[in-house]
Parts: C-alpha cells; structure tokens; sequence
C-alpha cells in the first residue's frame, strides 16, 4: 500500500508559522519518548565497513532531548521542504516508520535497519556520519526525527556497555559534542501519523550541505528515504482554483451552477481549515453529472487529491466575482453577498439577467 507524506518547516515562532509554510504540526512541540545513535563509517571499496549501531536504549535526559528538538527543528525552518514517499521505492524505510507508528516496541530493531538502509544509500563521496532517530509525539500524533549528523575526523564516539555485552552510542556525548562545535547537522527528516489511515503519515526533509531551498540530495530523499518533493502548497491552491474557473467557463452552461461552485470554492479556501480535501469538495459541491470530468481535469493538471491551503497568490480573485457579458458589460459582486438582493436568473434563450435590489452607494470605474 503506498504511503503519502506532507509536509515543511517551523522553530520557535509557534503553530501560526508553521502552518504557513505547510507544515502539519509544529516540531518544536516534539516530545521525545525514545532516542538512538547509530554511526555510518564512510562507504569505501567493494566491502565497506558495517555501521555501528547501539544494542540498547539508554535513558534519555531531558536537556539531551531539548537540545536535539532545537537542532531538528531549527533546520527544519532554514531548510525544510514538504515531502512524500515514492510509489515503488526500493528502500524499506517508508515501510519501517510505519511499523514503529503502529508498534513502538520495534523501534530499536526498525533504527538499526534504518541506519543499514543509509549505509546502503551512501556511496563513497557521501561523508561518515552519525544518524540519530527520535520517536515521540508532536500534539498526541505519532512523531519520528531522523537527523544525519556530522562525525569528525579524530572525534570518538562515547560508548556505554551493558552488563551482558551489548554496547550503545551516547545521545549525551553527541550533546556535547555538538555544543564543542565537533559535529554537525548534515541532513534531517520529521515524520508525523495525523491520523490512523496508514496514508496520513506527513513529512519534512532538509539538507544542510546543500545550497537552495529544495535542494536535498538524491541518496537521502529518494534512496534512503524513498521520498520525492511534494508541490508547494501555494502553487497547489492557484492549480485548484484557476483549474475550477476554466472548468465552470467552459464545461458548465447553467449560469447560477457556475456561481454555486465558484462561492463553494471560495468558502473552502477562505475556510479556517488548514487543508482542502480535493475528492471531498467534488462530492460535496458539485453536481453528479461534473464530478467525473472535472476530477479528470484536476489530475491532469496535477493538483493533489488533498493539499495544505496558501491563498498568497490568488488572494485578490477570492473576495469578489466577475461576471462579464458578451455585449462588454460586467458585474462584480462579493462572493458571500446576501441572495435576496443579488440574483441571477438565465432565460431559455441562453441569456442572463441579473437583478441588484439594494440602494446605490456610489458610481465610478471598475474596481
């Protein structure tokens, strides 16, 4: 079953500027529940050296955990961009995030072969690196931090052995490693269950070694991950909309079914609703005999079944409608006006009449 990933970035400014940029939930709100390092030596040769991966969980402690919340997050706004998981990827790890969403108990066996997965993904020019993986909860949903962190030349690694053999990575050491300046953020990815369909999992990746926003390496995002660049959410509303607009002017003759959408459309996006659900606004706002059609239209014009809502772009189209007649004349009128003083009634004959039964407040040019 495939699996579909939103997502973007946000630090300390709060909710309101992470839905903004797209993001599902804000990151800085992580609360973290279990913490593992593992460690990737550099890919060299025909046989490279395994990864190291921790045996056990330590405790985490809870300045630890802040300051990796801080360091996930923080690049997240400087660099993160809204992602989902490639139909078909070859790699396991869409797969893995999953099984830990689902059964937290796997999720130091699910790390060690997430980090296995990196190891395979990297090629020789890809740097050594130390891979932590955060699970916790960011507003009660399911939450999972991968951030791929820079392993210093010369620095080692603090180890803590068990009682019966097993070793594992210090989350403590790489702190203070990374307060030392020692190590590095390389790359991070933040992966959200918003709902119990295994579908609603959202995400965002960044790269900190690549110059550009959306700029993310191809070994991290489609190799190991196996993600690809989701649409932005701004150009998504405008698809939508300007996609809505040709199809009511082009395939819908009744005059008073073309305004019902477009007030439908304008309301939805105007709605305090972070996201519009496409297959939802179709069923519910348009006519049996359109839905097919224009369903069809939308996925030609790759709008997204379900999008995260940035009416930036086309915000001047959304307060007021344009009706333009064949003979030159125009009416413009809100979109939420009241209906018992604006009427639309469209004649056998294919013609149109509109009655404005209010007083005039003034007369000019077009506005």
């Amino acid at each position: 079953m495939p699996f579909y990933v939103r997502l973007t970035p946000c630090f300390f400014r709060g909710s309101d500027y992470a839905y903004h940029h797209g993001m599902a939930e804000d990151p800085s709100r992580f609360i973290h529940s279990k913490l593992v390092v593992h460690e990737v030596p550099r890919q060299f040769g025909a046989k490279p050296d395994p990864p190291i991966l921790s045996q056990f969980e330590l405790p985490l402690e809870p300045e630890v955990a802040t300051f990796f919340r801080d360091r996930t997050t923080r690049s997240l706004l400087e660099e993160g961009v809204e992602v989902k998981f490639r139909h078909g990827a070859a790699t396991t790890v869409p797969k893995l995030i999953s099984d830990i969403f689902d059964k937290p108990s796997t999720f130091l066996l699910a790390t060690q072969e997430i980090t296995s997965q990196l190891a395979r993904s990297q090629g020789a020019g890809n740097n050594a690196g130390l891979l932590s993986i955060a699970l916790g909860k960011i507003e009660q949903k399911p939450a999972l931090a991968i951030m791929k962190l820079e392993k210093a030349n010369g620095v080692r690694v603090e180890t803590v052995h068990h009682n019966d053999g097993r070793v594992a990575l210090s989350p403590k050491a790489i702190h203070d490693l990374m307060l030392t300046q020692q190590t590095r953020v390389f790359k991070v990815g933040m992966f959200i269950k918003i709902s119990d369909d295994p579908q609603e999992i959202v995400g965002t990746v960044s790269d900190e070694q690549q110059r550009g926003r959306t700029q993310i390496a191809d070994f991290f995002l489609a190799d190991f991950l196996g993600c690809e660049l989701v649409q932005q959410s701004s150009v998504s509303t405008r698809r939508f909309f300007e996609t809505l607009v040709g199809f009511v002017n082009s395939r819908v003759p009744e005059v008073t079914t073309r305004a019902s959408y477009m007030r439908a459309a304008v309301a939805a996006l105007n709605s305090n609703a972070t996201t519009l659900n496409v297959k939802g606004f179709v069923r519910d706002h348009v006519n049996t005999k359109h839905q097919s059609e224009l369903s069809k239209l939308l996925a030609e014009q790759n709008v997204p079944n379900s999008f995260r809502k940035d009416v930036q772009e086309i915000k001047s189209k959304l307060s007021r409608m344009v009706i333009d007649f064949k003979n030159g004349a125009s009416v413009i009128a809100p979109y939420e006006i009241d209906p018992a003083t604006f009427k639309l009634d469209q004649g056998d004959d294919g013609r149109t009449k509109v009655t404005v039964h209010d007083k005039v407040k003034g007369v000019g040019g077009r506005k």
